[in-house]
């Protein structure tokens, strides 16, 4: 069997510059910039054929601001585990964007309707299900 040989030719911007703002700025000011165009794209974005979105990208959340240590817990509990989680705090602009709320939404956009916990309950339902369904 004889397979096809493709070839993609692009040319790109320097990507310096988007690479000493990713050392400073969180990642959602950073892909701002990106789609602002006042960033050069990536040029591994162009090796996917992935293109910044046109315009503003809608900024998605869930229902209610959540702790990622937290949900952890809260996960291993229902699965019947109680591993230790440490909470360590990431360092850099994004860690500061995470501690200080800077991530969160400031812009309408779609909001998830269903809670962490509300999804929880979902999974355990349907793996008691499961389990029972295999006896």
């Amino acid at each position: 069997m004889k397979l096809d040989t493709r070839q993609r030719t692009y040319a790109w911007k320097d990507p310096t510059p988007t690479f000493a703002a990713g050392a400073t700025q969180d990642g959602l000011t950073l892909l701002r910039a990106i789609c602002a165009g006042t960033l050069p794209v990536p040029p591994i974005m162009n090796t996917l054929a992935i293109e910044p979105a046109a315009g503003r990208a809608a900024e998605l959340a869930g229902p209610r601001e959540e702790r990622v240590p937290d949900m952890a817990r809260r996960l291993a509990s229902a699965r019947g585990r109680r591993p230790l989680v440490i909470s360590l705090p990431l360092p850099g602009a994004t860690g500061r964007g995470m501690r200080t709320g800077a991530l969160l939404p400031t812009s309408p956009g779609p909001r998830g309707t269903q809670t962490f916990d509300q999804w929880l309950q979902d999974q355990t339902v349907r793996s008691s299900l499961t389990t029972e369904g295999n006896q």
